[in-house]
């Protein structure tokens, strides 16, 4: 994964598989994990410049992912969400402006490979 590279960690495939199409559609390069764990072993064979992470999953949440990040990689901004399942288009709509937020905040520095942390925690 290069230094450009969002990591997306999310156990629900097809939330994960959205979240990755809306991405690449946006020209970023995706490395994906499907648990915690998964996301931490990604991280330590090769960082990305940022990491978004759902809340709630079976396993190690995402709480607990950041947690581990902060102390392991303390300059690697680490976004965590929480979204109850849906299929209504509004709620759905909502959700990706959420994500360009955030990723338009991390633009620059994807774009350079050198995201820093955003919020100390």
């Amino acid at each position: 994964m290069g230094r450009s590279a969002v990591l997306v960690v999310d156990d629900d495939d097809d939330f994960r598989a959205l979240v990755r199409l809306h991405l690449v559609a946006s020209g970023f390069e995706v490395v994906e994990a499907d648990s915690g764990e998964g996301a931490l072993d990604l991280v330590d064979a090769s960082p990305p410049a940022l990491v978004l992470s759902d809340l709630r999953m079976g396993g190690m949440d995402g709480a607990e992912v950041r947690r581990r990040l902060s102390r392991s990689h303390p300059d690697l901004p680490v976004c965590v969400w929480s979204a109850l399942p849906t299929t209504e288009p509004s709620v759905m709509r909502k959700g990706l402006k959420a994500l360009e937020t955030v990723i338009a905040e991390h633009r620059e520095r994807l774009t350079r490979g050198e995201a820093r942390r955003a919020d100390p925690a």
